[in-house]
């Protein structure tokens, strides 16, 4: 599963990062609430984001 792919439109893109902080949000408040593919699409996230940054 990739969080991001090439050729995502801007609306895409807005929609994926509010998702994402929600989905933070979300674990950060009650962790054991998120199934695995959404913790897994966290990690995911965040791997992209350290890439991102190197």
């Amino acid at each position: 599963m990739y969080v991001v792919s090439i050729g995502m439109t801007d609306d895409e893109i807005i929609r994926l990062v509010w998702n994402m902080l929600i989905l933070k949000k979300r674990f950060e408040n009650e962790p054991y609430s998120l199934s695995y593919d959404e913790i897994e699409t966290l990690r995911e996230y965040d791997e992209y984001q350290d890439q991102k940054l190197s």
